[in-house]
């Protein structure tokens, strides 16, 4: 499963780095080294639920992505739509840092393009720390966890809302046309 902890606006597009983000990591944190982002290389199809804001509700989403390889790193890059309500272009970029950590940026964002840092992995997850470039819910730092589930990864994000932890994104994605 993949777990997401953000602390942010722009949900969708949060949720899609996160996705991004963690999908490489998980699995270079199973130990198979960097040829695991193969895994990754392909299109990608996915559905669940997005807030976008605070004074919004959860809205149902479909995306389509496309991972590539690039620089010893991994692309990812599409698109995420809630029926006629928003449609958002999203792109994920992480490489290796040297120092056996994920790191890159997010975006497509309404708060702008974020600095993603890997803090922890495991063997089927691993943790970013978002850094966004304008507050979002009050502070310009997120938490997003991914996970490998079966042939495809899961993305959730958790935000503070008024105060609580509150799950803002939840994706599922399979491969896909």
């Amino acid at each position: 499963m993949i777990q997401i902890l953000h602390r942010r606006a722009g949900r969708a597009g949060l949720v899609i780095a996160a996705l991004l983000a963690a999908t490489p990591t998980p699995a270079v944190a199973a130990g198979d080294g960097p040829d695991v982002l193969e895994r990754f290389v392909g299109r990608w199809s996915g559905a669940g639920t997005v807030r976008r804001n605070e004074a919004s509700g959860a809205q149902s989403v479909n995306c389509g992505m496309r991972g590539h390889r690039r620089a010893g790193g991994l692309n990812f890059a599409g698109t995420c739509r809630a029926l006629l309500i928003f449609s958002r272009s999203v792109s994920v970029d992480v490489a290796p840092d040297g120092r056996g950590r994920l790191v890159g940026s997010y975006s497509g964002s309404a708060a702008g393009t974020a600095a993603l840092t890997e803090t922890a992995r495991d063997a089927t997850s691993v943790v970013f720390r978002v850094d966004w470039p304008k507050p979002v819910y009050g502070d310009t730092v997120a938490e997003m966890r991914i996970s490998v589930t079966g042939t495809g990864f899961r993305l959730t994000v958790v935000d503070d809302v008024a105060g609580a932890p509150e799950r803002v994104t939840d994706l599922a994605f399979e491969p896909g046309a």
